[in-house]
């Protein structure tokens, strides 16, 4: 996993790394950044998962000698990278798994498809990946960042390894059961069933554009008031459990 952005790390971003921890049992977990987290939840965090390592992972500045312009450029090729080298799973702090995916670790490499009505509607998301070490996928995806574009967000992220699919579909396999949901459907509707996925990817930073951006720093506890999914699963994986 790698490490969020926020320097404090909200409770929300706590329910992802739980649900790992639940539903898949690995042997270990690793969040990786080059500036460690701070306060409650991140150490929550801790407490609830015994087996969380935290590891320092240096910034990647440049590559193929063009210097990375965003932050979430620099983890895109973390990721790739690190993926690359070990293999494993690789979950952003806001995706939710939902059930044991043992199933995708006989395949090289495995992604998720972006549904939504926004533009990105059909493009790969770098939000979950499971591959395994030196996955061709992983290496011209990577060969990719040759042709690096600041200015186009989701070009290298998205746009890059969607070709790249449609190219060599025996490299990777496209799971529909990675629910990668930019309408924030748990936001809106109560009772979503899950159960089919293998994992959801919150989205939690779409929720500022929503009528109920407030829910991005509420404690446990305030979520419980709100008729939708996302409560739900505060209250079952989080308040149910530890208290």
């Amino acid at each position: 996993m790698q490490g969020p952005d926020d320097a404090v790390l909200p409770f929300w971003r706590t329910l992802g790394p739980i649900s790992v921890y639940e539903n898949l049992r690995p042997d270990r977990m690793i969040i990786h950044g080059d500036k460690r987290p701070t306060g409650r939840w991140f150490d929550e965090l801790f407490r609830i998962i015994p087996i969380l390592e935290y590891e320092y992972y240096p910034l990647v500045e440049e590559v193929y000698g063009l210097k990375l312009g965003h932050i979430h450029h620099i983890a895109d090729v973390a990721r790739i990278d690190i993926l690359h080298k070990y293999g494993g799973m690789y979950f952003d702090l806001d995706v939710f798994v939902v059930r044991p995916m043992d199933a995708l670790r006989r395949y090289d490499c495995v992604v998720g498809i972006e549904t939504g009505n926004n533009v990105t509607r059909g493009l790969v998301n770098a939000g979950a990946i499971v591959a395994r070490p030196g996955a061709r996928f992983l290496e011209l995806w990577r060969e990719g960042y040759r042709d690096y574009r600041e200015a186009g967000h989701l070009y290298n992220s998205g746009e890059v390894p969607t070709v790249l699919l449609r190219k060599n579909p025996e490299l990777v396999r496209v799971s529909p059961r990675i629910w990668h949901d930019t309408n924030g459907t748990i936001l809106n509707k109560a009772n979503v069933d899950l159960s089919g996925f293998y994992a959801y990817h919150i989205w939690g930073q779409l929720w500022k554009g929503v009528s109920n951006a407030k829910l991005f720093h509420m404690k446990p506890n305030k979520y419980l008031k709100y008729n939708n999914t996302l409560s739900a699963i505060v209250k079952q994986y989080y308040i149910d459990r530890r208290h």
